[in-house]
């Protein structure tokens, strides 16, 4: 089976057991496919944990340096499927773990524009799989087997959406439209996933990043053809900032809540970065202490109800300076950032300039 199927499994900052848990229930039905952990930008311990990992259980692993990037699984299984060998592959969320062998039946019943997904059950806190939710056929993120060639054909997934998500939506509808059917296994073949913290609404992530995705669907379905200069390595010298960010002192530049949200306030702030190569922006912390905010939460679950009828949402009392930042990513890069590094819990931002145009264009 090694010389057929090829399962690709991103991973970033993550508990290394998952992989674990993963490969071994894959193998646990007589399964042996070629695996592939494609590691984009985690922190260096995890990541020596994830190559460790890899070296006992006898699989493949490559960190990509992405660090302080947004996350992007898009661009992750790209460099996954440009580089696999064999006729077919298999994407798998990080959190799975199988029941009986899938990629035999897929291989035995694969008929031309098939793409092959499985039932999802959600397990709970403690891993009770009697007690695991039904997720339903919206979740085709977790398990897909399809060949290599879509990938060529299509120009793979979208790497403009960044983020978790829509990537799992946008690529089968992309398939479709040129004549790919989506084909569930049957039953007896079942995916769990393990339970994590739920992250679609975390404050890691820009509030823009919904519109600035579904758009990028949206242009997809008018044309679901990409590009094809997709997968690209990340190898540490294309992130100079690493190097500094390990070596030299930044200049810091503390900014308030919101500021990077006013008018006021953006003159002020090129003024200051155009004048320095290596800068630290302290954005100030993600979400604002108020009174009471212990409620918060409580709160939010007990109007969840009321609000999914309403269609109204809870808004939290979040500094905006983050998803301000996401936004002036692109117009930054045309007047000279090099590269940049945002922190986990994106409070600190590391910019990186081009030393001629400090003094020149900005």
């Amino acid at each position: 089976m090694k010389d057929k199927v090829t399962v690709i499994i991103t991973i970033r900052n993550r508990e290394a057991i998952r992989i674990e848990r993963q490969v071994e229930s894959i193998r646990k039905y007589g399964a042996d496919p070629t695996i592939h952990v494609v590691d984009y930008g985690s922190d260096h311990d995890y990541a020596t944990a994830y190559k460790n990992l890899c070296e006992k259980l006898g699989i493949q692993y490559t960190h990509l340096y992405a660090e302080g990037l947004p996350w992007n699984k898009c661009r992750a299984i790209n460099y996954g499927v440009i580089r696999a060998k064999t006729p077919f592959i298999v994407t798998s969320d990080v959190d799975m773990i199988y029941e009986d062998n899938p990629f035999q039946w897929c291989l035995d019943n694969y008929e031309e524009k098939s793409m092959f997904h499985i039932e999802t059950y959600w397990l709970n806190k403690n891993g009770d799989r009697k007690n695991a939710s039904y997720a339903g056929h919206g979740n085709s993120g977790g398990f897909q087997f399809i060949r290599r060639d879509a990938f060529i054909e299509l120009g793979g997934y979208d790497e403009r959406i960044e983020y978790w998500g829509y990537e799992d939506l946008d690529w089968p509808e992309r398939l479709k439209t040129l004549g790919y059917k989506q084909i569930w296994l049957p039953e007896k073949f079942k995916l769990f996933h393990v339970w994590h913290e739920k992250v679609s609404d975390s404050y890691n992530r820009p509030n823009t990043i919904d519109v600035n995705s579904l758009s990028f669907c949206l242009e997809n379905l008018f044309s679901p053809t990409l590009k094809k200069d997709v997968g690209v390595n990340l190898e540490k010298t294309d992130r100079p900032i690493l190097d500094y960010i390990d070596k030299q002192p930044p200049y810091l530049l503390c900014i308030d809540t919101n500021d990077l949200s006013k008018w006021a306030f953006l003159e002020k702030f090129v003024n200051e970065i155009k004048s320095h190569e290596f800068i630290k922006l302290q954005i100030s912390p993600r979400l604002k202490k108020r009174p009471l905010d212990f409620l918060r939460e409580r709160i939010k679950s007990i109007l969840k109800p009321i609000t999914a009828l309403t269609g109204t949402k809870v808004i939290s009392n979040i500094n905006k300076n983050f998803d301000f930042f996401y936004e002036y990513i692109p117009i930054l890069k045309r007047f000279g950032l090099r590269d940049y590094y945002i922190s986990n819990n994106s409070e600190v931002i590391y910019l990186l300039w081009k030393k001629e145009l400090n003094t020149k264009c900005l």
